[in-house]
Formats: C-alpha cells, sequence, structure tokens
C-alpha cells in the first residue's frame, strides 16, 4: 500500500539513507589486540579512544540488537517486543499527529506500529555510558576533510581515491 500522506513520507524518508555502520575497531586479532575504550573527557568536549589492558580472545561481528536480518526477513527476534518481535515496512498511514496527548495515547495503547521524531537530550555526565552504543539517530551531511572525519579516515579516502570535495550524507549514531 502506497503511503499518501506527504508528511509522512517526508518523515520517514528523512532517515533512509543506506544502513548505520558504526565501526568499533578496525582490526582485531585473537591473543595480540588490546580491547579498545571510548571515554568522555567533560574538559575537552572529547571523546577519546584508548586501548586499556585486556587483551582479545575471541573475535566477532556485533550487530548491536540483531535486527538487519529481521529487516530482511521479519523472522522474529526477542530486541523487538513492541511489534511481536518482528520488523514491518511502513504500509499505510492512519493518522499523523503532532499532539503529545494523541501521541502518549498512541504509545501507552501499543495497538499502532509509530513513528516518533523526538529531540534527545542526555546530561554530559552520562556520555560515559551511552558511548557503546549512542542513543541518538541522526541523518547528517558530513565534509570530507581531515578535521571533520580524522587523520586515518581521510588517508583512506585518498589511498582509494574517493572523492573528497563533495559532502556525504550518513545515518549516524551521536549522543546530542
Amino acid at each position: 500500500m502506497t503511503i499518501s500522506d506527504e508528511r509522512v513520507y517526508k518523515l520517514l524518508r528523512e532517515c533512509i539513507t543506506g544502513g548505520l555502520a558504526a565501526v568499533f575497531h578496525r582490526e582485531n586479532i585473537a591473543g595480540k589486540s588490546h580491547i579498545n575504550e571510548l571515554t568522555y573527557d567533560e574538559q575537552s568536549n572529547k571523546v577519546i579512544s584508548q586501548d586499556n589492558e585486556n587483551v582479545t580472545t575471541h573475535v566477532f561481528a556485533l550487530d548491536g540488537n540483531s535486527l538487519y536480518p529481521s529487516s530482511y526477513s521479519s523472522v522474529k527476534n526477542e530486541n523487538i517486543p513492541y511489534t511481536d518481535h518482528r520488523m514491518y515496512m511502513a504500509g499505510r498511514s492512519r493518522f499523523y499527529s503532532e499532539k503529545p496527548y494523541v501521541i502518549k495515547n498512541c504509545i501507552d495503547q501499543r495497538k499502532e506500529i509509530f513513528v516518533a521524531k523526538v529531540k534527545g537530550y542526555f546530561p554530559k555526565s552520562e556520555y560515559n555510558n551511552l558511548l557503546a552504543l549512542p542513543p541518538i539517530f541522526r541523518n547528517i551531511e558530513i565534509q570530507n576533510k581531515e578535521e571533520v572525519i580524522g587523520e586515518y579516515m581521510y588517508s583512506q579516502a585518498q589511498k582509494h581515491s574517493l572523492p573528497m570535495t563533495k559532502k556525504d550524507r550518513k545515518l549516524t549514531t551521536l549522543l546530542d
């Protein structure tokens, strides 16, 4: 079924840009690589990545909620409790509302699958608790400059002759 409400289409379309990929480590070798740790330094307002004393014993792939396979097959997944443990594609829009009480009722009743656009706020004192899987998803435009994407990513892009003059849109996770 086609989504005929342009507001709903724009809300859904806003966050569709390929898949979400958060790179935690480029290379891990069991028995050799130290486990990397992210910490937020409130004074410099930066996230610092450093190795800790623990060494990797096993290497595995991480998909925080195992949602990718579910999105393709609609196989039941215990991490999706609100919709009978399945992911569904948007098929139609029954209503659109920006009124807080209507939205709250929709969530409380759990009768409809819903899309919500919210403004999240997390105090900086909580950042270290959120770094592993940041809670805010945002589709942002990124300039391919060394000071924006970092020395390593910039050198890799140059090494592979990727265009560095254009901006890219990325669906990513953020803290604010």
